[in-house]
Protein backbone atom coordinates (compact mmCIF):
# COMPACT_ATOMS: atom_id res chain seq x y z
CA UNK A 1 0.00 0.00 0.00
CA UNK A 2 2.88 2.37 0.81
CA UNK A 3 4.50 1.80 -2.56
CA UNK A 4 1.30 2.63 -4.41
CA UNK A 5 0.60 5.68 -2.29
CA UNK A 6 4.05 7.12 -2.92
CA UNK A 7 3.76 6.51 -6.65
CA UNK A 8 0.27 7.97 -6.95
CA UNK A 9 0.22 10.68 -4.25
CA UNK A 10 3.88 11.48 -3.69
CA UNK A 11 3.76 10.74 0.01
CA UNK A 12 3.63 7.85 2.44
CA UNK A 13 0.52 6.81 4.31
CA UNK A 14 0.31 8.20 7.80
CA UNK A 15 -2.15 5.47 8.84
CA UNK A 16 -2.72 2.25 6.91
CA UNK A 17 -6.13 2.07 8.55
CA UNK A 18 -7.25 4.93 6.31
CA UNK A 19 -7.00 2.77 3.18
CA UNK A 20 -10.36 1.64 1.80
CA UNK A 21 -10.96 -2.05 2.49
CA UNK A 22 -11.51 -2.80 -1.20
CA UNK A 23 -8.04 -1.43 -2.02
CA UNK A 24 -6.46 -3.50 0.75
CA UNK A 25 -8.19 -6.63 -0.53
CA UNK A 26 -7.08 -5.93 -4.11
CA UNK A 27 -3.42 -5.49 -3.14
CA UNK A 28 -3.55 -8.50 -0.80
CA UNK A 29 -4.88 -10.64 -3.62
CA UNK A 30 -2.11 -9.48 -5.96
CA UNK A 31 0.53 -10.27 -3.33
CA UNK A 32 -1.00 -13.57 -2.30
CA UNK A 33 -1.77 -12.42 1.25
CA UNK A 34 -4.45 -14.75 2.61
CA UNK A 35 -5.75 -12.40 5.34
CA UNK A 36 -5.98 -8.74 4.22
CA UNK A 37 -7.05 -7.71 7.73
CA UNK A 38 -3.41 -8.15 8.80
CA UNK A 39 -2.86 -4.56 7.61
CA UNK A 40 -4.26 -3.38 10.94
CA UNK A 41 -1.06 -4.71 12.57
CA UNK A 42 1.13 -2.54 10.32
CA UNK A 43 0.89 0.49 12.59
CA UNK A 44 1.92 -1.54 15.64
CA UNK A 45 5.61 -1.63 14.69
CA UNK A 46 7.00 1.77 13.71
CA UNK A 47 10.45 0.42 12.70
CA UNK A 48 8.75 -1.68 9.98
CA UNK A 49 7.14 1.44 8.53
CA UNK A 50 10.50 3.25 8.51
CA UNK A 51 12.23 0.27 6.90
CA UNK A 52 9.59 0.09 4.19
CA UNK A 53 9.84 3.83 3.56
CA UNK A 54 13.63 3.58 3.13
CA UNK A 55 13.31 0.61 0.78
CA UNK A 56 10.61 2.29 -1.31
CA UNK A 57 12.55 5.57 -1.53
CA UNK A 58 15.61 3.67 -2.75
CA UNK A 59 13.65 1.51 -5.17
CA UNK A 60 11.72 4.38 -6.74
CA UNK A 61 14.49 6.98 -6.47
CA UNK A 62 12.62 9.44 -4.25
CA UNK A 63 14.32 12.11 -2.15
CA UNK A 64 13.21 13.60 1.14
CA UNK A 65 11.79 17.11 0.93
CA UNK A 66 14.56 18.52 3.13
CA UNK A 67 17.15 17.41 0.55
CA UNK A 68 15.40 19.38 -2.20
CA UNK A 69 14.06 22.39 -0.29
CA UNK A 70 16.83 24.78 -1.38
CA UNK A 71 16.36 23.78 -5.04
CA UNK A 72 12.62 24.29 -4.71
CA UNK A 73 13.10 27.75 -3.20
CA UNK A 74 15.32 28.67 -6.14
CA UNK A 75 12.73 27.35 -8.60
CA UNK A 76 9.86 29.26 -6.95
CA UNK A 77 11.92 32.45 -6.72
CA UNK A 78 12.79 32.20 -10.41
CA UNK A 79 9.14 31.66 -11.38
CA UNK A 80 8.01 34.53 -9.18
CA UNK A 81 10.59 36.87 -10.72
CA UNK A 82 9.85 35.89 -14.33
CA UNK A 83 6.06 35.52 -14.26
CA UNK A 84 2.95 37.03 -12.78
CA UNK A 85 1.95 33.71 -11.23
CA UNK A 86 -0.35 33.96 -8.23
CA UNK A 87 0.47 32.18 -4.99
CA UNK A 88 -1.89 29.39 -6.05
CA UNK A 89 -0.19 29.02 -9.43
CA UNK A 90 3.25 29.02 -7.79
CA UNK A 91 2.05 26.44 -5.29
CA UNK A 92 0.75 24.20 -8.10
CA UNK A 93 4.00 24.58 -10.03
CA UNK A 94 5.98 23.76 -6.90
CA UNK A 95 3.98 20.57 -6.43
CA UNK A 96 4.60 19.59 -10.06
CA UNK A 97 8.30 20.35 -9.67
CA UNK A 98 8.44 18.10 -6.60
CA UNK A 99 6.57 15.27 -8.32
CA UNK A 100 8.67 15.45 -11.47
CA UNK A 101 11.83 15.57 -9.34
CA UNK A 102 10.72 12.51 -7.35
CA UNK A 103 10.70 14.42 -4.10
CA UNK A 104 8.36 13.26 -1.34
CA UNK A 105 5.67 15.87 -0.89
CA UNK A 106 5.60 17.77 2.37
CA UNK A 107 2.34 18.70 4.03
CA UNK A 108 0.44 21.76 2.88
CA UNK A 109 1.37 23.50 6.13
CA UNK A 110 5.00 23.28 5.04
CA UNK A 111 4.69 24.01 1.34
CA UNK A 112 2.14 26.86 1.33
CA UNK A 113 4.14 29.12 3.68
CA UNK A 114 7.34 28.33 1.79
CA UNK A 115 5.80 29.41 -1.52
CA UNK A 116 4.17 32.50 0.02
CA UNK A 117 7.43 33.50 1.74
CA UNK A 118 9.56 33.11 -1.37
CA UNK A 119 7.00 34.98 -3.49
CA UNK A 120 6.94 37.87 -1.00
Amino acid sequence: MQWGTVRMLGTFLSDAGDVPHVAVEYVAEQLGVADPSCIKHYRERLPTQHEHAREIRALLGYREFAAAEAELRTFVASRAAQTRDSRRELFDRAVLWLIEGRVLLPGITTLAPLVAGVRA
